[in-house]
């Protein structure tokens, strides 16, 4: 019976020996400056940030009416040319601004006004047309402006154009000079007709002299010849 006991007492023993010990916990040790709460990342599955659909900036149409065209579609290019070609059949003339004269400048730009209506040119298409018949120092002119940082082409509608081409050539000392020709104009040895001619000349390039019709009759009358009976 001592045997048997004895026997009994080992195997129970032996099988205490052999349940498995649970391994120790593992402690988890933060960075530093880190928050020590304890790190998932290895039994919970990283989730990639939603990449967010990034909207693409809106389409700006090139701007439409009186200005001049900066950057065209291929059909809009294609469209220009041949307008252009077919305006250049008409033969308009060409401004070199050698000569520094105003009423130059005022003759070619209504002939190519002229011209515009004759042929049913739109305002968006008549500076980019015109800048295509300056020549020489005109052109000059015309390629410092678009040089300058301060110029915004697509602004430069054919009103912008003329006053931009008579600032330059047509300066406000010489509208002053001409102010005075007017209000000092006689007919002299001139014609009425030859002196109707220049009082309009002189009128049309300096037109706020005259406050009215009254007013521009008056001036005309006075520089009228008298005859003494």
């Amino acid at each position: 019976m001592k045997c048997l006991e004895d026997l009994l007492l080992q195997q129970a023993a032996t099988r205490e020996t052999q349940i498995p010990t649970p391994p120790a916990p593992v402690e988890v040790v933060a960075p530093r400056g880190s928050s020590p709460a304890l790190d998932t990342s290895r039994t919970t599955p990283a989730v990639a940030p939603r990449e967010e659909a990034i909207a693409a900036p809106p389409v700006q149409a090139p701007p439409t009416g009186a200005v001049f065209p900066v950057t065209v579609s291929a059909e809009e290019r294609d469209r220009l040319m041949e307008r252009l070609n077919e305006f250049r059949r008409c033969k308009p003339r060409i401004f070199d601004g050698e000569k520094v004269d105003h009423w130059i400048v005022k003759k070619w730009l209504m002939h190519m006004e002229k011209l515009f209506r004759d042929t049913f040119v739109e305002e968006r298409d008549r500076v980019w047309l015109v800048t295509h018949h300056l020549d020489g120092e005109a052109y000059r002119w015309w390629l410092d402006l678009q040089e300058n940082p301060s110029t915004d082409l697509a602004a430069i509608s054919w009103k912008k154009f003329k006053e931009l081409l008579l600032a330059h050539y047509f300066p406000t000392s010489v509208k002053r000079k001409m102010e005075q020709d007017l209000r000092n104009l006689r007919q002299g040895d001139r014609t009425v007709i030859e002196y109707e001619r220049e009082f309009s000349r002189l009128l049309h390039c300096v037109p706020f002299v005259v406050r009215d019709d009254e007013d521009k009759a008056r001036i005309f009358e006075r520089g009228l010849f008298v005859r003494c009976v």
